[in-house]
This record gives structure tokens, sequence and C-alpha cells, in this order.
């Protein structure tokens, strides 16, 4: 999800009481102040109530980098994955009876 950047341009003197409480629940606090939040439809839907006295931004997302593709298991590469839990589970059941009882 993107973010926008909102700017307070102009005064709230002579605008509604509920025009105002939108600027204030947006987090702007004074003229010229800028915020950044998360572009939803609920933040939209506050901009477009008071967008006369608002600048408003999109800003980009950076583009994440592509992820490397892991090569598929060759025959020589399973064979060798099978050997090493082989030897893990002999291993393993060697330690079980080893152990003393208790």
């Amino acid at each position: 999800m993107g973010q926008i950047k909102i700017t307070w341009t102009k005064s709230c003197i002579g605008r509604t009481q509920g025009q105002r409480r939108v600027i204030e629940s947006l987090g702007l606090k004074r003229l010229n102040h800028t915020v950044t939040l998360g572009d939803t439809p609920t933040i939209r839907g506050m901009v477009n109530k008071v967008q006369h006295l608002l600048a408003v931004e999109q800003i980009e997302e950076p583009k994440k980098p592509a992820r490397r593709r892991t090569r598929k298991a060759t025959a020589t590469s399973e064979a060798s994955l099978e050997e090493a839990t082989t030897s893990q589970e002999s291993l393993d059941e060697t330690d079980i009876a080893e152990s003393p009882a208790s």
C-alpha cells in the first residue's frame, strides 16, 4: 500500500467545525505542516472533505530488487541429500541406544 504526503496550505478561519476536526484528525498542527500517512480509503475520505485546504502528493514506493531463483535439485544433489539424511538418522538411532535408561 502506498503513502501520501499531505500539507496544510490554507487557514481554517471561517470554516466549519467539522472541517477543523478533519484537519486535526489528519495530524496537521499548523499551517504549512506536512504529514505522511498511509493511502487508505479512510484517509482519502478525510482528504476529500477538506481538499480545498490541502496539497496532496502520492509517494512512490521504492521498487524491491527481484528475488533470485534457486536452482532445481539435480539427480546427483538429490542422492547426496538422501545419503546425508540416512546417515543422520543412523546417528540418531545410535544416540538413543547408547543413552542410559532412567
